[in-house]
């Protein structure tokens, strides 16, 4: 049922705009040019570009990836308001249920969403584009809450381990029986991987390096570990030490940087905000720090500006407030583009605990009262504007950041280089399910 919600609906939907002319031949031209300015993140696969003539072969993945990722900002100025209109409605449903946390209010509000798209769509297209595909959405809701979030019992991982299958190599005589062997020889090994150390996985990286289904380390906080991006900083206190899930990519011969006055007050004032039950000195603030230029959360690659051409380093975070002090709640959420990854050290009750820092550049919002801009939820638009310049605020545990971006740089009611982003949560640990 949820593994024909992309394939199905969201295939059906282009189709239909195919069938009545919505998308002819100029507008599929604009609709391709829209995606190819798309700078897409790391937890969102690349899908072909040429949608002209390749969106009859995506597979249930890709259309899962525009749908959720590239659709509302592709579609905007190709398809009318009221088609686009209609097609947010799917999105916001489909964004409220592809999550590996959902809560009961998120199935109720995508259920909701999703009858008024099948009345919207029938409007549009006539009773003929009403499948039923789009009767069972409507049941979606009562799956969810006898089974849980679909991301435990969809099928896109069983098709990812047929691919990690088709990937193994046979003697092509007795094929079975060399993939049962090998299949339980790999999940004997990962399992066994499993209760080792960091250091210790490495030395099995290169035998698992493609086969994707060893278990995953579940932390004793797993549970805060997830909410330290959207919880109030009082309740994440013990986060900002843990930082066994993120590999910093440190180099062997890396030297450490010093840091300036400036820098060693700023960062002062982050961690007082962070452990607002310690009294943080300037002497506890380690002089030195390691830059780095991407970080790993488990499955997901950060990276910072300029390590890679700008696609996974826009980032979404409850993290400054309107007037740059470090919000201290979850009332606004802010766009920032990552500068660079630190690697640093506080004295913290006598004892030295590192940190997993991002340097971010905070954008500015976009607010014009003349016009709406026409794009729809949950596109999100900011200037290219720096805001918050030497203030606390620019720097940030790793563990706070909301989401990564799918973003593009546009032009908005005449004001060029707007960034034009969708967020796209990720789950530690769970990520790539």
């Amino acid at each position: 049922m949820f593994f024909v919600l992309f394939s199905g609906s969201g295939k059906g939907f282009f189709n239909e705009l195919v069938k009545w002319s919505v998308l002819d031949d100029e507008k599929m031209v604009q609709l391709t040019k829209n995606i190819q300015n798309i700078h897409h993140a790391t937890n969102s696969r690349w899908i072909p570009t040429d949608i002209g003539s390749k969106y009859k072969y995506y597979n249930s993945y890709q259309w899962k990836e525009f749908t959720l990722s590239y659709s509302m900002i592709a579609y905007k100025g190709v398809i009318p308001r009221e088609y686009l209109e209609c097609w947010g409605l799917f999105v916001k449903a489909c964004r409220l249920i592809c999550q590996p946390v959902i809560r009961m209010k998120d199935a109720e509000e995508a259920h909701n969403l999703f009858k008024q798209y099948g009345t919207q769509l029938e409007e549009l297209f006539g009773s003929d584009a009403v499948k039923p595909n789009h009767h069972f959405h409507c049941h979606l809701m009562e799956s969810i809450f006898d089974y849980g979030s679909p991301y435990s019992f969809w099928l896109f991982p069983f098709e990812r381990y047929n691919g990690d299958l088709g990937k193994l190599h046979t003697n092509n005589k007795e094929m079975e029986l060399t993939l049962f062997r090998k299949f339980t020889e790999m999940s004997a090994v990962s399992g066994m991987v499993s209760t080792l150390s960091r250091t210790q996985k490495l030395l099995f990286s290169a035998y698992l390096r493609n086969f994707s289904f060893s278990p995953a380390d579940i932390p004793d906080d797993y549970e805060k570990l997830c909410n330290a991006s959207c919880a109030p900083l009082s309740e994440c206190e013990t986060i900002w030490k843990h930082i066994d899930h993120i590999n910093d990519c440190l180099k062997k011969h890396q030297k450490s940087e010093l840091l300036d006055e400036d820098e060693q007050d700023l960062l002062k004032s982050m961690y007082q905000t962070m452990y607002p039950n310690n009294t943080i000195t300037r002497d506890d603030v380690g002089e030195f720090y390691y830059s780095l230029g991407k970080v790993y959360v488990e499955n997901t690659r950060i990276s910072a500006l300029g390590s890679d051409r700008e696609r996974h380093c826009f980032i979404t975070a409850y993290w400054p407030d309107r007037s740059g002090l470090i919000d201290e709640g979850v009332s606004a959420m802010n766009l920032g583009r990552i500068k660079t990854f630190w690697r640093h050290t506080l004295k913290l009750n006598g004892t030295y605990v590192p940190h997993i820092l991002c340097v971010v550049d905070w954008k500015e919002k976009f607010e014009d009262p003349r016009m709406e801009h026409g794009f729809l939820s949950p596109v999100m638009i900011y200037r290219n504007r720096s805001i918050f310049r030497g203030q606390s605020c620019g720097y940030m545990p790793v563990q706070r950041i909301h989401s990564i971006c799918v973003h593009s740089y546009q032009t908005v009611n005449g004001f060029k280089d707007c960034i034009v982003a969708v967020p796209n949560r990720f789950h530690l640990l769970l990520n790539d399910m």
